[in-house]
């Protein structure tokens, strides 16, 4: 077990790594289960309601296009991806009323192996049609290789608004905030149809009323059935709203290609004639535990009332995978809780047992706001980094063997020390200059397995 001052370095070592932003790579279970590409596609009002627009957004990552090194400039530091993205609606005849067609290029000083970080890749098109049902094509290519990713099987019914009674458009998910002006402005999440864990946000609508608004109200009612069994139900309310006079549209693109590929899809209000109004509502999103969620929502005005429903998923992409086998995460836990502690666990169901479990990393967030829990996440990385480094044939279960111990509760050393002598053991020397503490590990049986053999301070 961990002793009282060793707990407080561990809870340092936590909260530095936390607060620099470090996030945990997805397991292949979860790269899997998520798209390799996502889109969305949203129908829009125009103020002719003999007409509509269609936005869909794209993210794209990265790794997705081959980088090569650049002919063009002929400089061995220089590589270059090409890609094209091809975005086409279609009538029930097959027939193309609307289409875009974007050239990708993404230049590096990083060959495909060297590059230690990448971002996504971002973009929306606003394609204007008749109100009706279309089929999306969507297909990108990678020109420097055969890799294509196309897909076909999503439909889009646009309409234009009612001009008598309240009317709403499809919404999006967006995080507001303001440009350097105070201007509202909204960020699009661009996750497809699905949320992250831990975001915030709300679903921006168009609204149109054929007169003066000054009493509309909106309540909501939010479920959400966690993927993780043991975890219960969740169910929110609320019914705030933020209402701007004008019309939402998507916000100008950079004229850098290059940076307007990596920029957050953005919405800008409009002015635009009387009648319309651009309406956020703020949901809880950032409560939401991975998992299904269904949100009913109903808009009253006067008389009149709008009702909308939507399911979507909430998910973790760089879930630990040591957090998804409930016996390996409650045992993981002996270098932090107190005998008692994992006495009382051992004793649990499996229910019993996660729910435990997310009772004892509540008490250590200090942000209960937010069902993301960035200790109890980092914790279960350095889990899974113990488990996939430190684990031999002798000591199968890494995050158990000595080093796996100090790397969970003190993270990466600052710098580590290798030893090798033909008349001592192998040794290695972690030093963690900010905890001011040194650890030696050797290698006694010379069969892989490190045992500590000393902890100092300086």
């Amino acid at each position: 077990m961990i002793s009282s001052f060793n707990r407080l370095l561990f809870i340092t070592s936590l909260w530095l790594t936390v607060a620099s932003g470090q996030r945990g790579v997805p397991s292949g279970e979860e790269q899997q289960r998520l798209p390799v590409v996502s889109f969305e596609a949203i129908p829009f009002f125009t103020e002719d309601t003999a007409q509509s627009f269609v936005n869909i957004h794209y993210r794209i990552p990265e790794e997705f296009f081959v980088v090569q090194r650049s002919i063009e400039t002929l400089r061995l530091s220089d590589f270059v991806a090409k890609g094209e993205l091809l975005i086409e609606l279609r009538d029930s005849r097959g027939n193309s009323t609307a289409r875009e067609i974007r050239s990708i290029i993404l230049r590096s000083s990083e060959a495909q192996g060297e590059r230690t970080k990448s971002s996504d890749l971002q973009g929306a098109f606003s394609l204007k049609v008749l109100p009706g049902t279309y089929s999306i094509w969507f297909t990108i290519d990678d020109q420097q290789s055969e890799r294509t990713f196309t897909n076909k099987n999503q439909t889009v019914t646009t309409r234009g608004h009612q001009t008598s009674a309240l009317d709403l458009s499809a919404p999006v998910l967006c995080f507001a905030s303001a440009d350097s002006v105070g201007n509202p402005l909204y960020e699009a999440l661009n996750h497809g149809t699905d949320v992250f864990f831990g975001e915030k946000g709300g679903f921006l609508f168009h609204l149109f009323a054929p007169v003066a608004i000054d009493d509309l109200s909106v309540r909501f009612v939010i479920k959400n059935q966690p993927d993780m069994k043991g975890l219960e139900l969740q169910q929110f309310d609320g019914g705030s709203l933020v209402l701007h006079p004008g019309i939402v549209k998507l916000a100008p693109r950079s004229e850098d290609a290059m940076l307007a590929l990596r920029e957050p899809v953005r919405y800008v209000i409009a002015p635009a004639e009387r009648g319309w109004q651009s309406v956020f509502v703020p949901l809880p999103l950032e409560k939401l535990q991975p998992g299904q969620t269904r949100i009913s929502m109903e808009f009253q005005f006067g008389e009149s009332k709008k009702r909308f429903d939507r399911t979507f998923r909430v998910l973790w992409p760089d879930r630990p995978r040591s957090l998804m086998d409930i016996d390996l995460a409650v045992d993981a836990l002996q270098h932090i809780a107190s005998e008692n502690e994992m006495a009382a666990f051992r004793t649990f169901s499996d229910t019993r047992s996660v729910r435990a479990l997310f009772d004892f990393w509540r008490k250590k967030d200090p942000d209960t706001l937010t069902a993301y829990n960035g200790i109890m996440a980092e914790y279960y990385r350095r889990v899974d980094v113990a488990n996939q480094q430190f684990s031999s044939q002798r000591s199968p279960d890494g995050y158990k063997s000595d080093r796996g111990r100090i790397y969970i509760l003190y993270g990466a050393p600052a710098n580590t020390e290798r030893l090798f002598s033909p008349h001592h053991p192998p040794r290695e020397i972690w030093t963690y200059g900010s905890l001011q503490r040194r650890f030696v590990f050797e290698d006694q049986a010379k069969n892989g397995v490190y045992v500590l053999v000393a902890a100092e301070e300086f």
